[in-house]
């Protein structure tokens, strides 16, 4: 067999030494580049496998940061609305202070007026008695012109005082 192998150009000896070779250049590339090769690769799955978690990660805080986002503005609304409501409510219980205000304010008018005109009634009622009594004492003297008699002014304010009863 060897002849066979030596007649096509095969040689024992130089295959014996490429055998050789080829076992030293794989136990070196094994033992510096092949393991650091390996190290390299788990780091760089580490690194995607690490980074696609993250990924997931970031995925749901953004989804609950939407959902947080969603409720904060809910409750916003609803706190905007309870304080339109408060604010309406005390702006119609001011209106309506305000309004109770005007109305007792016009009623102490109304009523100090009529304190007022009762005073000036007064008063011209005194005046047209004493206009009266002096009409009727000059009225009187000139009934009794012709008469000697003297009129006293206390007979005629019993005689007014009667009549107005």
């Amino acid at each position: 067999m060897l002849e066979i192998l030596g007649k096509i150009g095969f040689d024992w000896q130089v295959a014996l030494a490429n055998l050789v070779n080829f076992l030293i250049i794989f136990i070196l590339l094994r033992a510096f580049v092949f393991k650091s090769l390996a190290k390299a690769i788990r780091d760089r799955n580490t690194k995607i496998s690490d980074g696609l978690k993250n990924a997931e990660d970031a995925l749901l805080a953004r989804d609950k940061a939407e959902v947080d986002k969603n409720k904060i503005i809910t409750d916003a609304h609803r706190e905007a609305g309870e304080i339109i409501k408060e604010i309406q409510t005390e702006s119609e219980n001011r209106r309506l202070a305000l309004v109770a205000k005007a109305e007792a304010e016009a009623q102490a008018i109304i009523e100090q007026g009529k304190k007022v005109l009762e005073v000036e009634k007064a008063k011209m009622i005194a005046e047209a008695k004493t206009e009266l009594a002096g009409l009727v004492i000059h009225a009187t003297e000139k009934v009794l012109e012709d008469s000697s008699a003297v009129i006293d002014p206390k007979l005629v304010d019993q005689a007014i005082f009667a009549i107005q009863k």
